[in-house]
């Protein structure tokens, strides 16, 4: 098993927190799985220069995969892969702004510093953003009613 796999494997294991077990509805009366509290933001250091981010579901800790990191006001920019990890090389060192974001989650933004000689390591839990639609109300025109 290659050692990024054992991370994941290590993060979900950690992170996997037993959550009330009562059924909970979003704003549309679906139902979802409860959310865990707090969101776990975990900042160690790395031996490799750069950042390496873990993008993780709110609810249910699966890695998501295809979302979006990049260094605010600059042209580093990375995608995670089907693990949830992304890693962003040639960053200079000092504070940095990082946006994480995925189709039908909400945004995190952080600023981080980093070090001249160290990485840093960043698990973020995104949430999803619900948009709930009503029923279409569709006007016909007195003409054109049967």
């Amino acid at each position: 098993m290659d050692s990024r796999r054992q991370v994941v494997m290590l993060l979900a294991a950690v992170v996997s927190l037993t959550a009330c077990a009562h059924p909970a509805t979003n704003a549309c009366g679906h139902p979802v799985r409860p959310v865990l509290a707090p969101p776990i933001h975990v900042r160690p250091e790395t031996s490799a220069r750069g950042l390496t981010i873990l993008a993780l579901d709110a609810t249910s800790n699966e890695p998501i995969a295809g979302a979006r990191v990049s260094l605010l006001d600059s042209p580093i920019v990375a995608t995670t892969d089907s693990l949830g990890l992304a890693y962003l090389a040639g960053i200079a060192p000092g504070a940095v702004a990082v946006a994480v974001r995925a189709i039908g989650r909400s945004p995190i933004l952080d600023t981080l510093n980093i070090s001249a000689t160290r990485g840093r390591f960043l698990i973020v839990q995104l949430k999803a953003d619900v948009i709930c639609l009503e029923d279409p109300i569709i006007a016909v025109p007195p003409a054109q009613r049967p």
